[in-house]
């Protein structure tokens, strides 16, 4: 699956741990292996989007059934990426354009997503929400993740 992240530079190591803990929550590969994803998701994660409320339990059963498509090409767009609670929370803001695979033809969507560091010092994911932009190809349902898969 190839992943663009486009000319943003995160600015520090926190940043970017930040980036690339939401950057392996959209590869077919870590999403295919609940091992891999799991540790990425907090306990208490939620995500909401078109299709429903999501929690860890709900993803992680999801993506076992089917990961995604890895020949889906992505375009990330980050907005940014802010520090919040003494640099232990994150939220991301970015747009995500993926094109080809199983869906539409080109979907664009505005993502958030919020991280918290763990006392191990790792991110993980606390909350996600995606909203397929209104115009843009595809049905605007969403699966887990943000998924552009129907649920």
């Amino acid at each position: 699956m190839p992943l663009s992240v486009g000319g943003f530079v995160p600015g520090d190591a926190d940043r970017a741990a930040v980036l690339a803990a939401e950057t392996a929550l959209l590869d077919p590969a870590v999403r295919a292996d609940p091992a891999r994803v799991g540790p990425l998701l907090a306990d208490g994660f939620t995500e909401v989007g078109a299709s429903g409320w999501w929690h860890k339990g709900s993803v992680l059963q999801a993506l076992a059934g089917d990961p995604g498509d890895p020949a889906v090409e992505q375009e990330m767009a980050v907005h940014d990426v802010r520090l919040l609670g003494g640099g232990d929370v994150a939220v991301l803001t970015y747009r995500l354009v993926r094109r080809g695979g199983r869906g539409p033809a080109e979907q664009t969507s505005e993502r958030c997503s919020v991280l918290a560091r763990t006392a191990e010092g790792r991110w993980q994911l606390v909350h996600h929400h995606a909203t397929v932009l209104a115009g843009e190809s595809g049905s605007g349902r969403s699966g887990p993740a943000g998924d552009p898969r129907p649920a």
